[in-house]
């Protein structure tokens, strides 16, 4: 003959009928990785899209003064200075984060 267990002895967590929670994200947090890891794509990837394109349109075709080879791989290189800039900020968010005591669950001393 079984029985059922009262609650609170012998009773195992696996079967606990409790309703299971999803720990709460910060969406702070999340935006800051966000940042950090678009703001690395594009700074990485960028300036190669710009050579790749420069590359493409070939070095016999000039707009103005400049080779466009010139031209695309310069808005490349602007394009992945401000996914540095991204970075950055994403960084300088994570690191007052953590000193706040946000990451560690302490304040520093």
């Amino acid at each position: 003959m079984t029985t059922t267990p009262e609650p609170g002895r012998g009773h195992s967590p696996a079967h606990d009928p409790a309703p299971q929670t999803m720990p709460v994200h910060d969406p702070h947090k999340m935006r800051t990785v966000q940042l950090i890891v678009l703001g690395g794509v594009v700074a990485l990837l960028a300036p190669l899209g710009g050579f790749l394109v420069g590359s493409s349109i070939g070095p016999d075709r000039s707009v103005g003064p400049f080779d466009a080879m010139f031209v695309a791989l310069f808005v490349g290189m602007v394009v992945g200075a401000l996914g540095v800039v991204a970075l950055v900020i994403g960084a300088v968010r994570a690191v007052r984060h953590i000193d706040a005591g946000g990451g560690t669950g302490h304040t520093r001393d």
